[in-house]
């Protein structure tokens, strides 16, 4: 099962989990450390500062950084000869040949399909449902449910034409191409068909949120890795809501529940900015503690909002003294 690391905003939950990234590569244990795409190039800055630190530079080489997408290429590349990717154009006109494939009976969606823009409208819906997790197979599953009998009749009629184009058209497109919207859900069927991660350890960070093929990924690493540690900013105490996302994620990705979240500063975070993430959204602007240190902006848009902050760093350099490494 997954180690779980929760914090408030002040806790450095990243840094924890370096720590355990650590651990792993003392052991002569190779680590995975799976971020999102804007976070690969600090995340791979920082392990190497901590390697450096901690006397492990040797070992730097057995730590991988990578996004979802890179592990599921990687996962997919290993058990399976590749095709090409399918463009737009390829997948519109695949789509195209479903609709008028003699073997595809469309009762609802009939007169629809012969509307210009109707097959790239259905490349659309597709896409969607391949974002959520929910190949052709788990559609037809859902069709055949209890919640989906108890729909309409004109509704379930939509939805089994949607199955019926959605069936043929990845069994189309499947034969010849890959489609990227499908490579993070095939990954993580052929990291459980095949044990990928039963000798890897796994570490993934900076994450608010997953997609539902995303999420198939995860439960994967959480179920079959030999360890996995999740680090994310939350708390489940908080009654304002506003973790409501990511600890539902948590709670989807882990059988055990939600730890309690750490109110350690560890990040060192000042007092009046951690008096603020308290207050913020609570409707206590009436509070007497002093928050002079901080001050709040107001711009007319993200464009007004940049200048200013360009305007303000370059303030700080030149007549405060500070290197721009100084300012986060």
């Amino acid at each position: 099962m997954p180690d779980l690391i929760t914090g408030k905003a002040c806790t450095d939950v990243t840094g924890e989990l370096y720590d355990r990234v650590m651990e792993s590569i003392r052991n002569d244990e190779k680590a995975i450390v799976i971020v999102p795409d804007q976070f690969v190039f600090e995340t791979e800055k920082a392990l190497f500062r901590r390697c450096a630190a901690k006397d492990l530079t040797t070992s730097f080489p057995n730590i991988s950084v990578c996004t979802i997408a890179r592990i599921s290429d990687e996962i997919v590349s290993t058990y399976q000869k590749g095709k090409p990717p399918a463009d737009e154009i390829t997948k519109n006109v695949i789509m195209y040949q479903a609709i008028h494939n003699r073997g595809v009976q469309l009762s609802s969606l009939g007169r629809l399909a012969k509307k210009q823009g109707f097959a790239a409208q259905m490349v659309k819906t597709v896409s969607l449902l391949k974002t959520e997790g929910i190949d052709c197979a788990r559609f037809r599953e859902f069709l055949d449910s209890d919640e989906a009998k108890a729909q309409p009749a004109a509704l379930l009629k939509k939805m089994s034409d949607i199955s019926a184009l959605y069936t043929e058209y990845d069994q189309m497109l499947s034969s010849k191409y890959t489609d990227k919207l499908d490579v993070t859900m095939l990954a993580a069927d052929l990291a459980v068909r095949h044990g990928y991660f039963s000798d890897k350890n796994v570490f993934v960070d900076g994450f608010n949120s997953f997609s539902g093929s995303q999420l198939r990924l995860m439960k994967a690493i959480s179920e079959r890795s030999k360890n996995s540690c999740f680090a994310f900013v939350a708390d489940k105490n908080d009654d304002r809501d506003i973790f409501s996302t990511v600890l539902t994620e948590i709670d989807r990705i882990s059988e055990n529940g939600l730890p309690e979240s750490s109110d350690d500063n560890s990040r060192g975070m000042s007092e009046e900015l951690k008096l603020v993430s308290e207050l913020l959204w609570n409707g206590s602007a009436s509070d007497d503690r002093n928050i002079s240190a901080l001050r709040v902006i107001k711009a007319d848009d993200i464009y007004a909002e940049m200048e200013f902050i360009a305007a303000e760093i370059r303030r700080l350099v030149s007549s405060e003294g500070l290197r721009y490494n100084q300012i986060a």
